[in-house]
C-alpha cells in the first residue's frame, strides 16, 4: 500500500470537516442523524480525494477573496435589477475576450465560475488561455474587472 502524503492527509481533515458541518447545518446538529451522516461525510470525503487532489491554497486570501466576492455579487445584483426596472437604461451586451494567466485546473474552473456567478457577466468560452464573456454593457471596464478577479484568485493559489 502506497504511503500517503501529509498533503493528502491534511485535505482529507479539511475535507471531512467541512463535509461535516455541512451534514450538521442541513440535518440541524441532531445527535441521531450522524448515524447516517457520519459515514456519509466520510464517503464524500473520499470520493472528493478520488476525483479532485487537494491543490494548495491559502486561507487567509480565501476569506478575503469571498468577502469580496459576496460584495461584488451585492453591486452587480444593484445594476441589474436597476436595468431590469428602468427601461431608458440601454443595454449593450457584447462578448469580452481575456487572456488568463491562471493555473488550468481548480483555479481557473473557480475564475469562470466567479465570472458567471457575478451579475451582469457570464463565462460564454475558455480555450486555452483566452476566455470569452458575455457582458451586459460592452462599455464598461470590464479588462480592469477581471484582471482584478484573476489577481485576487492568484493570491487564493500558490504556484
Amino acid at each position: 500500500m502506497p504511503a500517503v502524503s501529509s498533503a493528502v492527509l491534511r485535505a482529507g481533515a479539511f475535507r471531512i470537516a467541512l463535509y461535516a458541518l455541512l451534514w450538521g447545518i442541513l440535518a440541524g446538529f441532531e445527535p441521531g442523524s450522524w448515524f447516517l451522516g457520519a459515514p456519509a461525510v466520510l464517503l464524500a470525503a473520499w470520493l472528493s480525494l478520488q476525483l479532485a487532489s487537494p491543490v494548495p491554497f491559502r486561507p487567509w486570501p480565501v476569506l478575503v477573496f469571498v468577502a469580496f466576492f459576496i460584495g461584488r455579487s451585492v453591486s452587480g445584483a444593484v445594476d441589474v435589477a436597476r436595468r431590469a426596472l428602468a427601461p431608458r437604461l440601454r443595454l449593450a451586451p457584447a462578448l469580452v475576450v481575456y487572456q488568463t494567466s491562471l493555473p488550468a485546473g481548480l483555479p481557473r474552473v473557480l475564475f469562470l465560475n466567479s465570472i458567471s456567478l457575478t451579475p451582469g457577466t457570464l463565462s460564454a468560452d475558455i480555450r486555452d488561455d483566452t476566455v470569452w464573456v458575455h457582458v451586459l454593457d460592452e462599455n464598461g471596464d470590464h479588462e480592469q474587472a477581471l484582471s482584478g478577479l484573476e489577481g485576487r484568485l492568484a493570491r487564493v493559489f500558490p504556484q
